[in-house]
């Protein structure tokens, strides 16, 4: 308490006000935007499934064209897993035109990594035809 009498006999109490008023606002600033978390952006094209292993099987696929979002994961079936897609932080959430399934991947360096808990159950009709896309299944975007 003295220190800051002796500041203020000085004249320099302005001084000492203002500086502390600063530091606070930088530290609310530093704290405001840690917390805070921007939509990631996602790029038109052609993600491709990234396998551990070969083997003969066609590589799932997603295809993002502006707000369109089509998800390819069983070639043998009939159903074409096409829809809409929001951004919230770095989950892209998919739902199909029918609203009957929902997919989730996260976005992390421009690859998606699909989010088995929150999505629909992604099941190939024959494992011998396909590659089973599981938790964290990494699709990159392939440069054409």
């Amino acid at each position: 308490m003295r220190q800051i009498v002796i500041i203020a006999r000085g004249g320099n109490l302005k001084r000492l006000l203002l500086c502390s008023y600063i530091a606070v606002l930088m530290m609310l600033m530093i704290l405001v935007s840690g917390c805070s978390k921007e939509s990631m952006e996602v790029k038109n094209g052609s993600y491709i499934f990234q396998a551990a292993e070969e083997t003969d099987g066609i590589k799932p696929r997603i295809i993002i064209d502006d707000d369109k979002i089509h998800f390819i994961y069983d070639y043998l079936s009939s159903y074409a897993s096409i829809g809409t897609y929001e951004m919230n932080g770095d989950i892209l959430t998919m739902v199909t035109d029918d609203e009957n399934y929902t997919y989730q991947f996260r976005i992390d360096n421009g690859a998606l990594y699909f989010v088995e808990d929150e999505a629909s159950v992604v099941k190939l009709i024959d494992e011998r035809f396909g590659y089973q896309v599981t938790d964290e299944s990494e699709f990159l975007l392939v440069e054409e």
